[in-house]
C-alpha cells in the first residue's frame, strides 16, 4: 500500500478514527472536532467537539442526477453526534432557490438535540437537495 503525499491537501478538522493526523475523506469514518465544512458527502462522520462547545458544520451540497451522469442521487450520508452538545448542521445557503436544503424545502438546518449522545443524522441525496427523516430538529 502506498504512503500518502505529505504535500497533499488535507482537511483542517477531519481526523480518520483512531489517528490525531489530519486525514482525507475516502468514505471511511472520519471524525470532526470543530466547526467548518465537511470534506465529502459520503460518511459515516462522528461529531465531538474539541473544546466543549457547539459546532456548526456545513454539508457540501449534491449534484442532482445520477452517478451515471456524474450527480450524487441516491447518496447517503450519516452524522452521528457523539457528545451531549446540541451541534448544527447547515446544507444550503438560507436563501432562494432552495438548492442543497434539507427535504427540499426553505430548511437548511438540523440541529441535535443534544442528549442523548448517540443520535444520528442520516442524509439521502435527490435532486441537488438532501432528505432526512425524523429525529433532528430542522429549520
Amino acid at each position: 500500500m502506498a504512503e500518502p503525499d505529505p504535500n497533499a491537501p488535507q482537511s483542517a478538522f477531519a481526523y480518520p478514527v483512531g489517528s490525531s493526523t489530519p486525514g482525507t475523506p475516502t468514505g471511511s469514518e472520519q471524525l470532526i472536532t470543530k466547526s467548518g465544512t465537511l470534506p465529502g458527502k459520503r460518511g459515516p462522520y462522528y461529531l465531538q467537539s474539541a473544546n466543549g462547545l457547539v459546532m456548526t458544520v456545513q454539508v457540501p451540497a449534491p449534484v442532482a442526477g445520477g452517478s451515471a451522469s456524474g450527480g450524487d442521487d441516491n447518496i447517503e450520508l450519516e452524522i452521528v453526534n457523539t457528545d451531549n452538545l446540541a451541534h448544527v448542521i447547515q446544507s444550503g445557503s438560507g436563501g432562494s432557490p432552495f438548492v442543497g436544503y434539507i427535504n427540499g424545502d426553505v430548511n437548511y438546518r438540523a440541529t441535535f438535540s443534544g442528549s442523548p449522545i448517540g443520535r444520528v443524522l442520516k442524509l439521502r441525496a435527490y435532486g441537488g437537495n438532501w432528505y432526512t427523516g425524523s429525529g433532528v430538529t430542522l429549520s
